[in-house]
């Protein structure tokens, strides 16, 4: 008998895309970090290209389109799909990845060179754990049930890199990074090394960035740790850092990501650090004058006393007042200079009118709000106002008969 005709196993449908890929707005912004991927519903600045020439756009001689930030006013923090919709408005698109990448829109506008911006590239669902392949030692590659791609660190093995400047914009946190990746180099000293080693308000090191009159741009963790024992200090750790114990200290690494001596731990468990802080023998004791800060250390199985007086001009704070803390931007807020010399964050204006159908945007010099129907967020025939959100259109009533004049007997 013939053998009954077998059913091939239906093909499997790809999860929906619901990632994108987010490009620094600048080639030289966002050292080690330029794309990220991200979630649809994540918020990040929107940057707009078009194909055509606009008057007032930007088309740098290496790009085939014109880019502009200012669409009209500065996008902060939308979702991807407002951000689609913004440049829909305009006549135009969100940029591709590699526009963005070839510095299309860099320039154009709102301070976002320093921004992740929305491009148009979706992040491709993986398959398997091939195809999440990173290339990097440090990380357990894992292909997630909604296509997403998951790494996680091999404790032990991965360090911390964290941003040069607690309170800035351009880079996000700490990021758990293999050793042969490449970040800045900024050191700790447990004692005064001497002039430009700076010691911050609340912290028991001095921090330091020009070693040697060197910038040291792109180093692994390796090269990091070699550059601070050499000049007689260590790499700080993730907790100094996050403290903001080497925030300006110089070569513009305030927004990028530094290298910690901490490690990625398992699970559970507490990051820790194994490179003891550098000491000279003996009971070493540093007071700053003008502070309450003393820090003394006691290296077993020797003698003596070292102490060193630290010129109190080395004690630094970020501001004598307000104004120097302003970063032009209203829309983040006022920014105030405490007691303490640090730098306060004012309050996030809220430009959402709860209106589902305007596109709410702040303009950052004025830090006013602007509230724009856009009927595209609405379904069929609805228009979108600004007060009552989508509305339908009214049905139109339908055109009487002509009429036919009575002849003339």
């Amino acid at each position: 008998p013939t053998p009954a005709p077998t059913t091939p196993p239906p093909t499997p449908t790809p999860p929906p895309v619901s990632r994108y890929k987010v490009v620094c707005g600048s080639s030289a912004k966002c050292a080690n970090d330029r794309v990220r991927e991200a979630s649809a519903d994540e918020p990040h600045e929107v940057r707009c290209c078009s194909d055509d020439a606009k008057a007032g756009w930007v088309k740098k001689s290496q790009c085939d389109v014109w880019g502009e930030s200012d669409v009209p006013g500065c996008n902060w923090e939308k979702t991807y799909g407002d951000a689609v919709a913004i440049c829909t408005l305009q006549g135009a698109r969100l940029c591709t990845e590699g526009e963005l990448l070839d510095d299309c829109t860099r320039g154009s506008g709102c301070s976002f060179d320093k921004e992740h911006c929305w491009s148009s590239t979706a992040v491709v669902p993986c398959t398997d754990a091939a195809s999440c392949d990173d290339g990097l030692t440090c990380t357990t590659d894992m292909c997630g049930a909604n296509g997403d791609c998951l790494h996680e660190p091999v404790p032990g093995c991965a360090r911390y890199a964290v941003c040069g400047r607690s309170t800035s914009g351009s880079c996000n946190g700490a990021l758990q990074d293999d050793p042969s990746v490449k970040h800045e180099v900024r050191c700790c000293a447990d004692v005064y090394l001497g002039s430009g080693w700076l010691q911050k308000t609340g912290c028991n090191v001095w921090g330091e960035s020009n070693i040697d009159n060197v910038c040291n741009w792109e180093k692994t963790q390796s090269e990091a740790k070699n550059i601070c024992e050499a000049a007689g200090a260590r790499l700080c750790t993730k907790e100094e850092l996050e403290g903001d114990c080497t925030a300006g200290t110089g070569c513009q690494f305030d927004h990028h990501h530094i290298w910690s001596s901490t490690f990625v731990a398992a699970a559970g468990l507490s990051p820790v650090t194994t490179e003891p802080p550098l000491q000279e023998s003996g009971v070493i004791t540093t007071t700053v004058p003008g502070s309450e800060s003393v820090i003394t250390s006691t290296v077993p199985g020797s003698e003596g006393v070292i102490t060193t007086a630290v010129p109190e001009s080395y004690v630094v704070s970020e501001c004598d007042d307000d104004g120097d803390c302003a970063d032009g931007d209203l829309c983040n807020g006022v920014e105030t200079c405490d007691a303490d010399g640090q730098c306060v964050s004012g309050t996030q204006v809220d430009c959402d009118d709860g209106v589902a159908c305007t596109v709410d945007f702040c303009t950052p010099a004025t830090g006013q709000c602007t509230n724009t129907p856009n009927d595209l967020r609405c379904s069929g025939s609805e228009t979108c106002d600004a007060s009552a959100g989508c509305q339908a259109q009214p049905t139109p009533a339908p055109t009487p008969a002509p009429t036919t004049a009575s002849p003339t007997p």
